[in-house]
């Protein structure tokens, strides 16, 4: 499963308890893309930090 794969995941179950999440989806997503990019299965610091 990818990363991008996770937050979508993530995003659909704030939307399902009916959250706005707007501002926070775009964000997770551009990380989630960055991190597909480097191979990166999961959350790691370096990642977030070079992001």
């Amino acid at each position: 499963m990818t990363m991008t794969d996770h937050a979508k995941n993530y995003i659909a179950g704030r939307k399902a308890l009916g959250m706005s999440f707007k501002t926070q989806e775009r964000t997770l997503m551009r990380y989630a893309e960055f991190a597909d990019a480097k191979g990166d299965t999961f959350v790691l610091a370096r990642s977030v930090l070079d992001w």
